[in-house]
């Protein structure tokens, strides 16, 4: 094949050149006889050589390639040579600056008229900007997919140490979570070793000079020299050294419109400030946002699932024992590690004196370390906080953080002591208090340390409800032992003590224990805040009677506590519930009323969910009726049918949740029934609420000759 022959070689085309230089291809010749390459111009621009400065000699040519690729581009090029074929190269060549671009060639052997190669021929082009797109966005990808398979927080940390590494050329990375208070920001992965880090690096507040609390203020990408900036990601840049600038950049995280943290990376400086590449770190900080927020949603549900478990199990285990002491041990140790790193449970012995009854830690080594703390350095009675505090006020404390200064202050006349506080490490506590009957018994307290774990107003909302059944239990075995003594306990302790006072709104409720006075039924009502503005009234009935109906209406009323810190519609709510139950080995249905209220300056939004309970009674100008809303039973089905039927409660009117021991008491063969029911509400639905409550059970009474046969539940909502 002749010269002539070569595509895109026409030496007498003057507009095919033409063509070439305008899309940045570089032509070159190699004649195999003597060795001589040709090159021109625009092919010497790709390759960073000066007019008339390109290789005059293959060998030459070679050693503009990077070593790495050397070896590769002579075989194949020699393989061309010898089977005669065409080929296709990518390649890096280094500049003579240092910088290093990539190049893509493509040649064809040229044959005499006797099929002898007599040299080569080909064009050449610059495919950084392309090579450079493309490793961005198989990075991202790598990025992307690690972070799909991400389900908690740990493991996006891990993503950021080593994926989001890779993909940035970076010397290492932090990842920052903002906490819900959003004034705290926690350092949650870090390249920086553990011993480097200090305690103020761990955990600082949004209005901190550090790069990442800027990038999560203002929401923007920040760049600082490393040899300025403080924080981890300075310390690794610095700790790198090397001659290369350093910058630390810091990448907000978004998901939706909510910045969750930041990204901090130590690199050298870019190669180039265009926008592509600022968008390039804009849209990994969002892939990272989302992964995070993803991970919060899933960890926030496994929170919870394991607090419902961590009531249920404490209710099942409170129940099975009147060995308070053994009891009390058990408790403790069912808050670690998946509640706290350790716990401990102080009582108030027959001398008014704190007697440490519990210890549980989630390393068994610790356990004595712990109780040795308490024994050498007992705590002051008359102290201002702490279990001392807590006993004497009947009040929880909780510290999300625990500030150095204050356990500097703390252990600084004791070398002892500040060793001992060393090794458990304490970052955040819970102090709350144990009452049963209106009297504290003691205190229950709740530490994290290695575990890093912050606690927060819902955690302590549930460490009082694990608090308040520790409590009935020790002073159930304590102080009772007759049966039905326990019964009454657990049956008032499982209604709220008094009801809320909610802003035009009025409550009213009642129970009746029905049936032998030795056994425990599981009728029960709860009425507690969701939001600000918005309250949830339930009254449930659990299927049966005895100790397994009181331990399932325990986890009923506390599941429902607990799903309510993070759940708003009623459905939902119960159906939480309906998952605790399948999940608690209970063999027992469960039927439940639950109603949002939403307070309102004249008329009030309800709404309601049924979980196969008894229709509410709605009085409403002198006129009775049942609201009707289906719904399956709970605690029987995996995937029950539950609605929410909204409405308006106008003033004046009234709504009654009631249990089925109102309707089916019985006298003979004979039931009270719905129109009994219908005929109580239009007689005395007008009356003062405590009146109509009380009327309704009085006409149970009446009819059924005494004690009903089954307990009565009822719960009153009037709008003002």
């Amino acid at each position: 094949m002749s010269t002539g022959d070569a595509p895109g070689l026409i030496d007498g085309d003057a507009r095919a050149r033409l063509a070439m230089e305008a899309s940045g291809l570089g032509t070159w010749s190699w004649d195999a006889d003597t060795g001589e390459v040709v090159w021109d111009a625009a092919l010497e621009q790709i390759y960073g050589l000066p007019a008339g400065g390109y290789p005059r000699t293959y060998e030459a040519y070679l050693e503009l390639i990077h070593p790495a690729d050397r070896h590769p581009v002579a075989e194949t090029v020699g393989a061309s040579l010898k089977g005669g074929g065409d080929h296709n190269v990518e390649h890096r060549v280094i500049w003579p600056d240092g910088s290093v671009h990539w190049i893509q060639g493509w040649g064809r052997v040229l044959k005499d008229a006797d099929g002898r190669a007599t040299g080569l021929v080909g064009v050449t082009a610059d495919i950084t900007e392309r090579k450079r797109h493309e490793t961005r966005l198989r990075r991202l990808q790598a990025v992307t997919a690690a972070l799909a398979e991400a389900r908690t927080t740990d493991e996006v940390g891990l993503i950021a140490l080593h994926e989001l590494v890779d993909a940035t050329d970076a010397d290492g990375s932090t990842l920052l979570l903002l906490d819900d208070d959003r004034v705290h920001i926690d350092v949650v992965a870090t390249s920086l070793p553990d011993a480097q880090l200090p305690d103020e690096w761990r955990r600082f507040t949004v209005d901190s000079p550090l790069s990442g609390a800027e990038a999560i203020r203002t929401g923007q990408m920040v760049i600082r020299d490393a040899q300025d900036a403080e924080g981890p990601t300075a310390a690794v840049a610095r700790s790198k050294g090397g001659d290369s600038p350093m910058v630390v950049m810091a990448v907000p995280l978004r998901a939706g419109l909510r910045i969750l943290g930041a990204i901090g990376l130590a690199v050298v400086t870019p190669p180039e400030s265009s926008q592509d590449w600022r968008e390039f770190m804009l849209t990994l900080g969002d892939q990272f946002g989302q992964a995070l927020d993803r991970a919060q949603l899933y960890e926030a549900e496994q929170e919870a699932m394991s607090q419902l478990r961590l009531l249920a199990d404490a209710g099942r285990l409170l129940g099975a024992s009147l060995d308070y002491e053994q009891t009390v041990q058990e408790v403790a140790a069912l808050a670690v590690p998946g509640f706290a790193d350790w716990c401990t449970i102080d009582i108030i012995d027959d001398h008014d004196q704190l007697e440490l009854l519990a210890v549980a830690h989630a390393d068994p080594e610790k356990i004595q370390l712990a109780r040795d703390l308490r024994a050498n350095y007992p705590p002051d009675p008359g102290r201002s906080n702490g279990v001392p505090n807590v006993v004497r006020t009947g009040q929880s404390e909780l510290l999300p953080s625990i500030p150095k200064e204050l356990l500097d202050r703390a252990v600084e006349s004791s070398p002892e002591l500040a060793d001992l506080v060393q090794q458990l490490h304490p970052t955040s506590a819970m102090t709350v208090p144990l009452i049963a009957r209106g009297r504290v018994l003691g205190a229950m307290s709740f530490v994290t340390g290695e575990s890093g774990r912050h606690y927060d107003a819902d955690d302590l909302a549930v460490a009082e409800e694990l608090a308040s059944r520790a409590a009935l239990s020790i002073d159930n075995a304590k102080l009772f032992d007759e049966q039905r003594r326990v019964a009454d306990t657990l049956q008032s302790s499982l209604r709220p003590p008094i009801l809320p006072q909610i802003p035009g709104l009025e409550l009213s409720a009642a129970y009746r224990p029905g049936g032998a006075l030795l056994e425990v039924a599981g009728d029960f009502y709860d009425v507690f805040q969701l939001r600000p503005g918005s309250w949830l009234a339930v009254v449930g009935d659990v299927c049966g009677k005895g100790v397994d109906a009181a331990a399932v209406m325990a986890l009923a009323r506390y599941a429902i506590r607990t799903a309510g810190l993070r759940q708003v519609r009623p459905s939902g709510i119960l159906s939480t519930l309906n998952e605790a139950l399948l999940r608690s080995g209970f063999d027992r249905f469960v039927t439940v009323s639950a109603l949002r209220v939403e307070e309102g300056d004249r008329v009030s939004k309800v709404t309601l969910s049924s979980g196969g309970h008894p229709a509410p009674l709605k009085i409403s100008k002198g006129a009775a009726s049942f609201v009707e809303v289906s719904g399956s039973l709970l605690g029987v089905l995996e995937d029950p049918v539950l609605n929410d039927h909204t409405f308006e409660l106008h003033p004046g009117e009234t709504l009654v949740l009631y249990t089925d021991g109102v309707t089916e008491e019985h006298r003979g063969v004979e039931l009270f029934g719905d129109d009994r029911l219908l005929a109580v509400g239009e007689a005395f639905g007008a009356e003062p609420l405590d009146v109509f409550v009380r009327n309704i059970v009085e006409a149970v009474e009446a009819f059924g000759g005494g004690r009903p046969a089954d307990d009565i539940a009822l719960l009153a909502v009037r709008r003002n």
